[in-house]
């Protein structure tokens, strides 16, 4: 029998069309899930960031007022001034530390889906940069922070201090004593440094940057993105 080929041309466009557009809705399908595993990653690390911003802007104020209390005593010590009570609150703040807790779960999260579910690169950029440079800046300082107290403060506070409370208030054996103890000045000192040059940039850095991704993930999430 003869083919009519018009006919079998027509089915096969046919064929043809509902082909592509399965493949059509199909690649639609997976695109909306991909951008709904990305909103929903971003909104976690959106999260992340808003209680991480207020630690690290907390203990940026914390340190340098750290700093301001050192500086202070170190000059008290050097001029060779009298002791009095309210020295007790500046060894204590001076002996004490305290350590961020940053919140990485969102982010390893991002990490095991894939980076490249941040469609938007620069913001992808912006993210990494922030957990693998800064957060982990963060991280080494708070390590070189407990270390100088540890090792450095701690033996000689338990020596020639009593009534330790750790990071308020600490009373000296002999206040005499640390006047001429020129050991004891220069770690008043290093401490200031310390605070002054690594402790408190780095959180000061650090929350700068958070405050830069957090614009840049409500203007992503707000449809707002260039």
């Amino acid at each position: 029998r003869a083919t009519n080929w018009r006919i079998a041309l027509g089915e096969f466009a046919l064929i043809f069309v509902g082909i592509i557009a399965a493949l059509a809705e199909d690649d639609w399908n997976n695109q909306r899930l991909e951008r709904e595993a990305e909103i929903e990653t971003l909104q976690g690390i959106q999260s992340a960031l808003k209680s991480d911003l207020e630690e690290l802007e907390w203990l940026s104020e914390f340190f340098w007022m750290k700093r301001d209390v050192a500086l202070a005593l170190h000059a008290h010590l050097k001029a060779g001034l009298p002791y009095g009570d309210s020295l007790d609150t500046s060894f204590g703040a001076v002996y004490g530390f305290k350590e961020s807790f940053l919140t990485r779960a969102a982010y390893e999260a991002l990490r095991s889906k894939g980076f490249d579910l941040v469609s938007n690169d620069s913001l992808r950029v912006q993210i990494i940069r922030l957990y693998d440079e800064e957060y982990r800046e963060v991280e080494l300082v708070d390590e070189r922070h407990r270390s100088t107290v540890m090792e450095l403060y701690r033996p000689y506070f338990l020596e020639r201090f009593v009534d330790i409370d750790f990071n308020n208030s600490a009373t000296p054996l002999d206040y005499s004593a640390l006047l001429r103890d020129q050991y004891f000045i220069n770690l008043i000192e290093y401490r200031a440094a310390q605070l002054q040059f690594d402790t408190g940039p780095a959180y000061d850095s650090a929350a700068v940057r958070s405050s830069e991704v957090l614009v840049a993930l409500n203007a992503e999430l707000n449809g707002n993105h260039e």
